[in-house]
């Protein structure tokens, strides 16, 4: 008996998590919510020519008048950005244009350019509690090629 409510709670939880799943898909689920976040980033829409797509506890999704998708995630207690970072398409699944990172204290981390998911072009990485550059170089398809430390 016991075994069998185990088994029936545990296909609740799933079936629960699936439906959940399911939800944070559906982008009519993100209206109230992206009202609500977005309040928390409305700084980082710098260009005016961006539109909102999806706005969460610690991530900003716009689409620029090029039809790149732009994901912003942040610390969401201090509200620091930590990556912009440029798709191709809604499913997010290829990276493509310019990618920045940030430390927690603001600090650029490295600078550069994806192409169909890999590192391609010249890329600069930055100390973490400096901000001071460390190294520069090229990327052709996620390979390193001419990297410089400093």
């Amino acid at each position: 008996m016991k075994q069998s409510f185990l088994t029936f709670t545990a296909i609740v939880v799933l079936m629960t998590l699936s439906c959940s799943m399911k939800a944070l898909t559906n982008s009519s689920k993100y209206s109230y919510h992206s009202k609500v976040y977005i309040q928390n980033y409305l700084t980082y829409l710098l260009d005016p020519n961006e539109t909102l797509v999806k706005a969460w506890y610690h991530y900003l999704i716009t689409k620029s008048s090029s039809g790149q998708y732009i994901v912003r995630t942040f610390y969401p207690e201090s509200k620091q950005i930590t990556s912009e970072i440029r798709y191709q398409s809604t499913k997010l699944l290829v990276k493509s244009g310019e990618a920045t990172k940030w430390s927690e204290n603001g600090n650029l981390l490295s600078k550069g350019f994806y192409q169909n998911n890999a590192s391609h072009g010249h890329w600069k990485e930055y100390h973490r509690s400096t901000g001071l550059l460390s190294s520069e170089g090229e990327y052709v398809n996620g390979l390193k090629g001419n990297v410089v430390g400093l």
